[in-house]
Formats: C-alpha cells, sequence, structure tokens
C-alpha cells in the first residue's frame, strides 16, 4: 500500500514538473506554473486521502480556477474531492463537474 503511495506521488510530482514547463499561449510564465502546482497540491492530497480516488479524477487549473472531472462513486466523494480543493493554497474556484457512477 505504502509502495503505491509512493509511485502515485512520484507519478504525480513527474507530471507537475512537465506542466511546469508548459506555459500555455497569452499566459505569463508564472502562472501556468503556479496553476501547475495548484494542481499537483490538489492530486497529491487526494492520493492521501482515503475517500477519494484520485486516478478517477482529473484537475485542470486556469489562472486559480479549479475545474474538477470524472467519475465518483458517491456524492459523499466528489464532496470531499472538491472540499480538498477548495482547501489549497491558491485556489480563487472550483467548479465540480464529477459525476456520481
Amino acid at each position: 500500500m505504502k509502495s503505491a503511495f509512493v509511485r502515485t506521488s512520484l507519478v504525480v510530482a513527474a507530471l507537475v514538473a512537465g506542466l511546469a514547463g508548459c506555459a500555455g499561449a497569452g499566459q505569463k510564465t508564472g502562472v501556468a506554473v503556479d496553476d501547475s502546482t495548484i494542481t499537483g497540491k490538489i492530486k497529491s492530497a487526494m492520493v492521501g486521502d482515503s475517500e477519494v480516488s484520485a486516478s478517477s479524477i482529473s484537475v485542470e487549473t486556469t489562472k486559480g480556477t479549479v475545474r474538477l472531472s470524472g467519475t465518483a462513486k458517491s456524492a459523499r466523494e466528489a464532496d470531499r474531492a472538491e472540499q480538498i480543493a477548495r482547501s489549497t493554497s491558491g485556489v480563487k474556484a472550483v467548479k465540480n463537474d464529477i459525476r456520481i457512477q
């Protein structure tokens, strides 16, 4: 279990590092880095949370606004993912588009 957590955390870290280098067209690099950092913090928190399946929920951040999408097994899981996103430093707004399966 701990091995899976470490592996997932490394994958998330690699994704964050990759996204940090891909500043969007028309955006300042600092904004893209900040958005990537926010996304990485949220995904890492989801990986460490026993109520949320991080692999089923996508996180996108644009100028501090977070969009959650994907599927959750329950409304409780979707609500918990939103709570994690809202409590993350730098988040200005959260749009929860998670579907309940």
